[in-house]
């Protein structure tokens, strides 16, 4: 019989993704060369594609900040994700000057995996070595600081992973096929104070419920398909999947591999850019044998798992969805300018809530999530502190969902602390009106967020609707996602004419 080896293919230097974006704001990369000479000099030697990865996610904007806000490489598994990962971060401690970078995986022993990797390469390094305070090696503990007082944290993701830490320059998130809103709500807020943050999504291809990672997805297959601006995304996919955007249905879609096509070794080849040299062909062979074809399109071809079939429910149309997102400078602009409204939300059970704003008028609504995190013990205190620093004409919430049962603790506390403004629950009727407003502001392009708020994207995409009477509302009860961010901005936005008419001149922004 003969060997399938013989079929496998010429392999070209450079094996970039099959799905990629780049996002459209890159003004200048002047530190590419910098940035290989410094990874060569301390024995870091990446593939052509890795290091691609590398140095276009530090190209920089016209303002010096970096192009990238968000990087999202997807690449089957052994391939070399990890070498990138190091290579950004070492990067970061020692030639960027970032003061604190925070790892996170899915799993503890991927996180120390990571953290032993990242020692081994500094003290096989003098130079580097000679630069270190301390390595902390105890459970939990996992990091390096070095002299200057530039840090690494490392840690397995939980509802807290994260927490009290702030000043984070970049933020990592290995596994992302797990990864899920409450777990960056407690982490990527560490970046909100770092003038020039990036965060990092690495992992192999998405399941059904990897929410977020299917939300990176659908950005830059939209974005490749329409046009649309994706400002500050970076996007990389390595998959034997044919998929694409499709425009008129507005959802992502993909034909199953044909039985053909899984034992393609040249499908093989462009899922993984390092078959024949890091991942030899023989394990190839190996793993096609005896693995049950699935899981060898996941785990080797990186074919996503189908999304689940809700997705087609989304009230919102994707493309004008992602359309109201504008950049963090416009969105400062917007917030500060105007006259606020607070709101806030709570999911159901009280597993997670929102806080934000919204200003403006009906005919140019900006909304913003200003917190989201897990469970609602914090949401009173954080309510009363925002309304002590943008001074709001009124605080809004749905009198007829969770919300209510926080709306007395934020009266209680606003008395207390003699802060004299309405707190105003919706009517049933009105959240109703507030929810078909809010759809028309959207499809109209009458409405604008601040990027960077992926628990506010999800929300978005993720809601349907639900019957309320003569009309539809938001359906909390079948969402795949919380979806307090998108509830509490519809509230806020339905009082913006009360803030307008009362003149409030707000002094102090949500910045």
């Amino acid at each position: 019989m003969t060997s399938k080896l013989l079929d496998r293919p010429e392999l070209s230097a450079v094996r970039g993704p099959t799905v990629r974006h780049r996002p459209v704001g890159v003004h200048s990369n002047v530190g590419a060369d910098e940035a290989r000479r410094f990874l060569e000099s301390v024995g870091i030697w990446l593939d052509p594609w890795q290091l691609a990865e590398v140095t276009d996610s530090i190209a920089e904007a016209q303002d010096g900040s970096w192009a990238s806000f968000e990087v999202c490489e997807i690449v089957p598994r052994q391939n070399g994700k990890g070498d990138v990962l190091e290579a950004r971060e070492l990067l970061g401690l020692f030639l960027l000057g970032e003061r604190l970078i925070i790892h996170t995986a899915h799993e503890f022993k991927t996180a120390n995996e990571a953290f032993l990797r990242l020692v081994a390469k500094i003290e096989a390094c003098p130079a580097l070595k000679a630069e270190v305070k301390s390595i902390r090696y105890a459970n939990g503990e996992q990091g390096v600081e070095l002299l200057d007082g530039a840090r690494i944290k490392y840690a397995a993701r939980t509802g807290g992973a994260g927490r009290g830490f702030a000043g984070a320059d970049l933020v990592v998130y290995d596994e992302a096929y797990s990864l899920t809103a409450e777990q960056v709500a407690a982490s990527l807020p560490t970046l909100s104070t770092s003038r020039n943050p990036q965060v990092w999504y690495a992992s192999s291809a998405g399941k059904g419920d990897s929410t977020l990672l299917w939300s990176l997805r659908k950005r830059a297959l939209r974005a490749a398909a329409t046009g649309e601006c994706e400002d500050r995304l970076q996007y990389s996919e390595w998959t034997a999947e044919r998929v694409s955007w499709n425009v008129e249905k507005g959802r992502v879609e993909s034909r199953p591999l044909t039985e053909a096509q899984v034992s393609d070794r040249q499908l093989w080849a462009s899922a993984n850019p390092t078959a024949g040299e890091r991942i030899s062909w023989q394990y190839l062979e190996a793993e096609f044998a005896s693995m049950p074809a699935d899981q060898f399109c996941r785990e080797r071809l990186g074919v996503f798992d189908p999304e689940p079939a809700d997705e087609a429910a989304a009230k919102l149309p994707a493309g004008e969805w992602a359309a109201t997102r504008c950049s963090l400078d416009e969105a400062r602009v917007a917030a500060d300018r105007r006259p606020l409204v607070v709101w806030f939300d709570v999911d159901l059970d009280g597993r997670s809530g929102s806080v934000g704003v919204a200003t403006g008028t009906l005919n140019d609504a900006y909304v913003e999530l200003v917190k989201f995190g897990p469970g609602v013990g914090w949401l009173a205190g954080d309510v009363v502190t925002l309304v002590g620093r943008v001074s709001p004409s009124v605080v809004v919430f749905n009198a007829a969902g969770p919300a209510l049962a926080q709306a007395e603790a934020v009266r209680v506390e606003l008395a207390r602390l003699g802060q004299n403004v309405d707190v105003r629950g919706l009517t049933t009727s009105e959240y109703r009106a507030a929810c078909e407003g809010f759809l028309a502001e959207v499809v109209e392009g009458r409405l604008s967020r601040p990027e960077g708020q992926p628990q506010f994207d999800m929300a978005g995409e993720k809601a349907g609707e639900r019957r309320l009477g003569e009309g539809w509302a938001w359906d909390r009860r079948e969402a795949t996602v919380p979806i307090s961010p998108l509830v509490g901005a519809t509230c806020g936005r339905f009082l913006l004419p009360l803030a307008v008419d009362q003149q409030v001149d707000v002094a102090a922004s949500v910045w």
